[in-house]
């Protein structure tokens, strides 16, 4: 049998065995002990603090297989992105080259850096261990989330969004990362990336 229940400091272990053998691309949950930790950190004291409505909190659920008490996997929510710091994303859109005396009228997709998500609450870092993916497994703890956004919907946004991982290949190299990302910061190793522009999708609870 399954269990879902809040994170505590003395699953740090299976976390990190959890982020690693997630792999790369899974941004907002990376597989780096001191940020795990204060991952932690955060969500103990979000469940502690009495909300009247969302602010910087985060909530980490773990999944608990009660045959064994082994932590299987993960799941959380950011209550809202973009309050300490800016939230950046990219918004497919067109811009139009258009000359009636030349005849041209001309639609180029263009990526457009926005903050269309600020403000907004996110979930994050669904993984589940290898040997336990399966239907029931990966439902209940999708779903067991949503409930917890139920039963407090002070604590959340109406509106949801859900960053998808990226496409990369076994050795991290990611097509999108290098034509884009990498030309923004100091390195120039291609690094994966997930980025909301192809990989969000959006719900309400209105």
């Amino acid at each position: 049998m399954y269990l879902v229940r809040p994170v505590d400091f003395a699953d740090l272990p299976a976390l990190e065995r959890l982020a690693q053998q997630a792999g790369i691309g899974i941004t907002n949950f990376p597989a780096n002990r001191e940020r795990l930790n204060d991952k932690i950190a955060s969500s103990r004291r979000s469940f502690q603090t009495d909300v009247v409505q969302p602010g910087d909190e985060s909530y980490l659920f773990v999944l608990v297989d009660t045959s064994n008490d082994q932590i299987i996997g993960c799941c959380g929510i950011d209550a809202m992105v973009g309050v300490d710091t800016p939230f950046y994303s990219y918004r497919i859109d067109e811009v139009v080259h258009a000359s009636p005396q030349l005849q041209i009228h001309n639609r180029v997709p263009a990526l457009f850096l926005c903050h269309d998500y600020s403000g907004t609450s996110r979930l994050i870092a669904l993984v589940v261990d290898k040997a336990h993916q399966n239907t029931v497994a990966m439902s209940l703890l999708s779903r067991a989330r949503l409930l917890f956004i139920a039963r407090y919907p002070e604590r959340f946004t109406a509106r949801l969004f859900a960053e998808l991982r990226g496409e990369s290949d076994k050795h991290g190299y990611s097509s999108f990362w290098d034509a884009l990302g990498k030309h923004f910061f100091p390195w120039t190793l291609k690094k994966p990336t997930t980025f909301p522009v192809s990989a969000t999708k959006t719900s309400s609870r209105n």
